[in-house]
């Protein structure tokens, strides 16, 4: 499996999430020898929980393993500070991101921490979570934290 089917895998997970009623960013793991051991969409209004964002929910499916390190994560989004937590924690080597330009994300926190990662900006990850920003506004303020969810 290449980095780009990969992430395709991740596009899929974020469609999930928009079918979903959610926010369509998506996550995918992948081992050394190329198999996925964990996806997953962000679930943050689907669950009410937040810290669903989709890199926790594909390291959730992914389980408690000792191989992280051979690991490569795609997300359709930059990773925020705390999902750049769990890479760092996990020592998660090699990150390929969908898109960079709607969020950039927490590259320093990854750069600090020797984490490679390729930046895509692939045009479906960025359609596809502008469109729903755009057509979202106060879902996403309170993605942002300029909302109370309640309001």
């Amino acid at each position: 499996m290449t980095e780009h089917d990969l992430l395709d895998v991740a596009i899929k997970e974020a469609r999930k999430g928009l079918t979903e009623g959610g926010v369509p960013i998506g996550s995918a793991i992948m081992d050394a020898q190329g198999h996925i051991v964990g996806k997953g969409h962000n679930l943050i209004f689907q669950t009410k929980d937040p810290t669903a964002h989709a890199e926790m929910c594909a390291a959730r499916t992914a389980g408690i393993r000792n191989d992280w390190q051979s690991f490569t994560l795609a997300t359709t989004l930059s990773p925020c500070l705390m999902c750049s937590g769990l890479i760092t924690f996990y020592q998660i080597p090699r990150i390929i991101i969908g898109d960079d330009t709607t969020v950039p994300g927490a590259r320093n926190t990854l750069s600090r921490h020797q984490i490679s990662f390729e930046i895509l900006n692939d045009p479906s990850c960025i359609d596809m979570l502008q469109t729903w920003i755009d057509e979202n506004p106060k879902k996403w303020a309170v993605i942002e934290g300029h909302e109370h969810p309640n309001n």
